[in-house]
């Protein structure tokens, strides 16, 4: 094990050290390159690459410049080249249309994770996106049961996100860290040793919320959970789907799982965003002159920021957000979308589960 599991769920908007921020330059070898991280940083404690197998040296491969981490001409440090992060030639399966002409490269497994870096810092700096607040209160019968130590089962239902899509231990590279869903039952047995916690997930890639609805009687209700985490809206979003149309759909899931289990309560998850430069087309070059007009503004990115009122909509006693829309654009005015991906479009990398698992934990948090 190369991590530090308490370490990991140490919320990024609290204290004075961020542990393990990643970030994946795009440069050519001979260029020196400044990498922006969440807080300016004071002093870095150790930098690895993603793998953890190599560690940096300070001077010889980065230094603090101007209140950022630089990386110097000549540092190990490379990352990806520009020519092959936005390939001027098509590569069927291995890049999408990228907006404004030519190509975004993208790939599922572990390859971006094989380009991504880990530092971690002391900073004196102060969080300035949003701060998940704790609404355990909100909850009743969640927290009694923990409080007093008897069974709790927490199901997770959603997407490929849900899945651990691109996480390290899903796609079998180091540090094998877990994914979110995982983490979230680390953090509750932690904090509530004496309660008997078990989880079931049965996310299911590529879905969307119509889906979940129609599939919710056998992978949700029939567990009939004492807290379900549902956490569909990636794809939602990218089809275009509408606020109300998706509201119905979580609400018609919630009415489910509580006619089987009436003392089932709700986390429901908002969406994180996908990268603004991907389109939706990867299955053929582009042809400049017969490709249709406006085909190139038909982005993956939709009406994800329009579902996060529509969840608001469904919170109250037995419900409450976990806010990872606005946490992710709280991320993305500090640090590039790449810097947080596992496949460059939609899917998180390490770092970004564990903001997942951090947010989901605090909103578990009395207040």
């Amino acid at each position: 094990m190369k991590w530090d599991m308490e370490r990991l769920l140490q919320p990024l908007w609290q204290g004075n050290e961020v542990y393990r921020e990643s970030f994946m330059p795009v440069r050519a070898p001979e260029e020196a390159l400044q990498v922006p991280l969440l807080y300016q940083p004071e002093t870095v404690t150790e930098l690895w690459n993603a793998e953890m197998t190599t560690r940096y040296e300070p001077e010889r491969d980065y230094r603090i410049q101007d209140g950022q981490l630089f990386i110097p001409a000549g540092s190990r440090i490379v990352g990806m080249t520009p020519d092959t992060y936005y390939p001027s030639h098509f590569e069927p399966g291995g890049c999408f249309w990228r907006r404004g002409g030519g190509y975004l490269k993208f790939s599922e497994g572990n390859y971006f994770h094989r380009y991504q870096y880990v530092v971690s810092y002391t900073h004196a700096g102060t969080w300035q996106g949003p701060v998940p607040q704790g609404q355990l209160a909100s909850l009743p019968r969640l927290a009694g049961k923990l409080r007093d130590g008897r069974p709790v089962k927490v199901l997770f239902y959603g997407d490929s996100i849900t899945t651990g899509a691109n996480s390290s231990a899903v796609t079998g590279i180091a540090p094998y860290q877990p994914d979110w869903c995982q983490m979230v039952m680390a953090g509750l047995s932690a904090r509530w040793p004496k309660a008997a916690l078990s989880s079931v997930n049965t996310a299911v890639g590529g879905t969307v919320s119509a889906w979940g609805l129609e599939e919710v009687q056998h992978r949700a209700a029939a567990h009939r959970p004492d807290l379900a985490v549902i956490a569909f809206g990636m794809n939602d979003g990218s089809m275009g789907v509408s606020p109300e149309a998706y509201r119905d759909h979580i609400a018609g899931m919630m009415e489910a799982i509580s006619a089987a289990q009436p003392e089932a309560e709700f986390v429901l998850v908002s969406t994180t965003v996908p990268n603004r430069e991907a389109l939706l087309t990867n299955d053929r070059p582009r042809h400049p002159e017969t490709d249709e007009p406006g085909l190139e503004e038909r982005g993956f990115y939709g009406t994800h920021d329009e579902l996060l009122p529509a969840l608001r909509q469904l919170c109250g006693p037995g419900a409450v957000l976990a806010d990872m829309t606005g946490m992710h654009h709280g991320l993305l005015t500090r640090k590039t979308f790449r810097d947080m991906t596992g496949n460059n479009v939609n899917h998180p990398n390490d770092f970004l589960a564990r903001v997942y698992a951090q947010t989901i934990l605090a909103v578990l948090e009395d207040a």
